[in-house]
């Protein structure tokens, strides 16, 4: 049987071709969406809106958990808005075998991947199922936040899209807070944005939109990302209580029409803290700062260790390191955590504003000479902190002591490498300086503070692919010396019933890490394991790797091309579990030859009879790119066939970002040239081309970055990386290089 579906209940049915539903709502028109389809559903037994349409073989398997939490984050979000979704509504969710975006908010009819709303226990990793309950959270709270109140024009699309990413963490909280959401948000949407938004060419929250690709490109980390750190940042200004008045009053008052910044803002104004804002500045004039500029402030902290005084400063921050005379200034709310007393982490009081054009000294209730002082406390503000040489070593003191590292919140101990990494890259900081933030990782045990290192590692160590010099050797051995702890404290493949949420990820981060370093147990076991499974007579069907190993078991176990084809057949026949065709995708890129991943893209520029589908060709470059071997394979995949590329990946904007992933692992001359040489093969490709000369100069930054800091990083390496351990636990043909090495300096 074939069903219709919309975005209101069915009225009427009349045989097979008409079909009456109930008159909509007052709705925005880029919401309003019908299907045709031939799913079985499952409705839930709490509230009989609620309604998830699949597959029929994935109906009773993989619905469970998102039947269980949509009606509890519906709820949330009904007493959080003081607005109820009509009683006369339904909510059905539907899981699109095909489907380029990861979901849409369609009002009453959400449209969803099946990766992104289906989970089962069979298949599906940890972090898997936190992306159920994120997006679904996301998708949900579009009802009030773009469908029930909506931007007036596509230049704010971060009041709709900043809304929903704040919500689809702190709304999934309250019922899985085992997933430690405000970290995962801080690891999965604030670092990267204050990565992107550190671009020359980045663009502000509220920017100006005159052409349907304007658009399009609008819809991007500064729209999401940005849009919802600054909602948290409002948060944290306001308070908590305030802020969700504040959020009450702006649904009524805006509810069925729509809105603008200013809007926003009147709203927040109700309900901000006297003596909040600078003497005879209101909330407008503060935010616009923020939703009007481009990019965000570096904050210098200089202290005076005789007079007790800390002088703050602020200019743009550029990853390039460049000056580029800029004058856009914020005004910042300065929050501070000191050493001294019990280093409270929940005091987000501000001690005073930094304002456009002028410095910020403070005089009273300071820490003397000997203690270190935090600025940012949970890194509630949307800005990076730079300290003088001395706080940074006494920060480090603690770091580095086994009794006194975790008080510092591990929100912030992953801050201070994520700033101090990103300070070094703009030449702000030193990079011995900066390292010498990720020496203490030999005692910490938090995930959120790893995931920051190892992205920070990831940035050195693709700068670092190709390039001939010995003292190269030591980047591994310094990161797996770090690592070894962490390796034997989350007891390698061994996975327990009884471990939290968060335990399993960190598992999955450690295994994957030690074997992309080389460690000889972790790839001997992911390779003894992917046998095992290989070995068994229904392969599809007897899978005895535990869905949290599988993306490390998968990728580290392809040695052949027998392996690689294995996997590629076991792609196309899971075509019932999602999540697993999802890692699967992923651990092909991982093949050790540049023939095999040649194949593999190719696959997916097919036009016809491809095994990859059109949704996953972008993760399927993704996972080229992320394997060194394959950077060069994607670029003259790219540049050569760019024409089929075209035609068969299918998401939107999808072929200009395939340039923008690619760059950022770009370093040489050559590879520059191919960039620029497409411009001139393709001197008619307006939308991609703004894509392309962006991409061309991340890699122009990636070649000065080599020049400027490749020696005092592969230095600070060798110091520090010849530790024992750490070289027998990796290839032992490190130990010759290594051994040979030493000897000749």
């Amino acid at each position: 049987m074939r069903v219709a579906a919309a975005n209101r209940p069915v009225e009427g049915l009349d045989g097979w071709v008409w079909v009456d539903f109930e008159q909509t709502l007052l709705t925005p028109t880029f919401v309003v969406a019908f299907t045709v389809h031939d799913f079985g559903y499952v409705q839930s037994e709490v509230d009989d809106r609620f309604r998830i349409y699949a597959r029929a073989e994935l109906v009773e398997r993989a619905t469970g958990y998102a039947l269980e939490m949509a009606p509890k984050i519906l709820q949330y979000l009904e007493h959080f808005t003081n607005f109820s979704y009509d009683e006369s509504m339904k909510l059905d969710q539907l899981a699109i075998p095909d489907f380029a975006p990861n979901a849409m908010e369609n009002w009453g009819h959400i449209n969803y991947r099946e990766v992104a709303l289906l989970y089962d226990n069979f298949s599906t990793s940890t972090t898997s199922k936190q992306k159920t309950v994120t997006v679904m959270s996301h998708e949900i709270a579009h009802f009030w936040f773009g469908n029930l109140v909506t931007p007036a024009w596509w230049n704010e699309v971060w009041l709709k899209e900043g809304f929903a990413t704040y919500f689809q963490y702190f709304a999934a909280d309250k019922f899985e807070n085992l997933f430690q959401l405000e970290q995962a948000f801080i690891g999965d949407e604030l670092q990267p944005v204050l990565l992107y938004d550190s671009r020359a060419l980045s663009h502000p929250l509220s920017g100006q939109v005159d052409s349907p690709a304007s658009i399009l490109s609008g819809f991007d980390s500064i729209a999401y990302n940005k849009g919802g750190a600054i909602m948290r940042f409002l948060t944290a200004i306001l308070g908590k209580d305030n802020f969700e008045k504040a959020i009450k009053h702006y649904v009524d008052k805006n509810k069925y029409g729509s809105v603008t910044k200013d809007s926003y803002w009147d709203s927040l104004s109700t309900e901000l803290p006297p003596n909040t804002l600078p003497a005879g500045v209101n909330l407008s004039e503060v935010m616009d700062t923020w939703a009007t500029q481009p990019g965000f402030p570096v904050i210098t902290a200089s202290r005076n260790y005789e007079t007790k005084e800390i002088t703050f400063s602020q200019q743009r921050f550029y990853s390039s390191g460049k000056d580029m005379n800029s004058t856009e200034e914020w005004y910042v709310p300065i929050t501070m955590v000191p050493e001294s007393g019990n280093a409270n982490w929940q005091d987000l009081s501000i001690k005073g504003w930094l304002v456009p054009t002028e410095n910020l000294t403070l005089t009273e209730n300071l820490p003397n000479n000997t203690e270190w002082i935090v600025l940012n406390p949970r890194q509630t503000g949307f800005y990076r902190v730079n300290y003088d040489q001395k706080n940074w070593e006494l920060i480090f003191a603690t770091l580095n002591h086994k009794d006194k590292w975790r008080i510092i919140l591990d929100i912030n101990r992953a801050q201070l490498i994520d700033d101090a990494m990103a300070l070094a890259r703009a030449k702000h900081l030193s990079y011995e300086t900066a390292l010498a933030a990720t020496e203490y990782l030999t005692i910490e045990t938090e995930y959120l503070p790893w995931s920051t290192a190892f992205k920070a590692f990831n940035f050195i160590g693709d700068r670092l692919v190709g390039i001939q010099d010995e003292r190269a050797v030591f980047y591994p051995l310094y990161v797996t010396n770090k690592l070894l702890h962490l390796y034997d404290e989350v007891n390698g493949f061994v996975i327990n019933d009884n471990d939290g949420l968060v335990e399993r990820k960190k598992r999955s981060l450690a295994l994957n890490w030690a074997c992309h370093l080389g460690h000889q147990n972790c790839k001997a076991e992911a390779s003894t394991k992917f046998q095992e499974w290989k070995s068994r007579p229904a392969p599809d069907y007897q899978n005895p790797v535990h869905p949290d190993l599988r993306s490390v078991v998968y990728c580290h176990g392809i040695k052949t091309e027998a392996d690689f084809d294995f996997l590629l057949e076991r792609y196309a026949r899971a075509q019932s579990s999602p999540a697993e065709m999802k890692t699967i995708l992923a651990a092909l890129g991982c093949a050790p030859t540049e023939e095999l991943l040649e194949k593999f893209l190719n696959e997916t520029a097919k036009t016809e009879g491809s095994i990859i589908r059109s949704q996953d060709s972008k993760d399927s470059f993704a996972a080229v790119i992320n394997n060194p071997v394959g950077v060069e394979v994607a670029l003259n995949f790219l540049v050569t066939r760019y024409d089929d590329i075209k035609l068969t990946y299918q998401s939107f904007g999808s072929v200009g970002s395939l340039f923008s992933m690619i760059a950022s692992k770009l370093n040489t001359e050559d590879q520059k040239a191919k960039l620029e040489q497409f411009l001139v093969d393709y001197p008619n490709e307006e939308d991609v081309k703004p894509v392309v000369q962006s991409s061309i100069a991340t890699v122009e930054e990636n070649i000065e970055w080599l020049l400027d800091h490749k020696d005092s990083v592969l230095n600070f390496f060798k110091a520090k990386g010849t530790n024992a351990a750490s070289i027998t636990v990796i290839s032992p043909f490190l130990v010759i290089l290594v051994a040979i090495f030493t000897m000749s300096t």
